[in-house]
């Protein structure tokens, strides 16, 4: 498929338009689904070390870890500039991821910064559990 046809394949499910599905706009409002974070640099980052090398980056891991065995947490990790990395949740809605990247060690120690989005896949190989029911 070529870009414009992606496009206009998008934009005829209301993409851009405000429009789509119910499913689409609450995907969009964040009251259920699937959710990106991204980790970059925290305020308490220590200059010239990767990610890895950072205080709390072990606990970080293991936080992980646990959200990932919880299946909240689908895939995550760092980019290859090991400066900065990604999760997508799973979860019930905002509240919710909100929750978990709160917990996150690295974050309570401000050594990662999160930026939570409400996210659609558009091109998706996964099924996620909050669409499996239905909602």
């Amino acid at each position: 498929m070529d870009t414009a046809t992606a496009l206009d394949l998008a934009l005829a499910h209301g993409y851009g338009k405000g429009g789509g599905t119910r499913q689409q706009q609450l995907n969009t409002q964040g009251e259920h689904g699937m959710f990106v974070v991204i980790y970059t640099p925290g305020p308490a980052r220590q200059t010239g070390k990767a990610a890895t090398e950072q205080s709390f980056f072990r606990e970080h891991v293991g936080y992980m870890q646990q959200v990932f065995a919880a299946r909240q947490l689908l895939m995550g990790g760092p980019f290859l500039d090991i400066q900065s990395g990604l999760g997508i949740l799973d979860v019930e809605g905002e509240a919710q991821a909100r929750e978990i990247v709160a917990h996150d060690p690295a974050v309570l120690a401000r050594v990662f910064e999160p930026h939570l989005h409400p996210w659609h896949a558009y091109f998706n190989q996964y099924q996620a559990r909050s669409t499996q029911s239905g909602s």
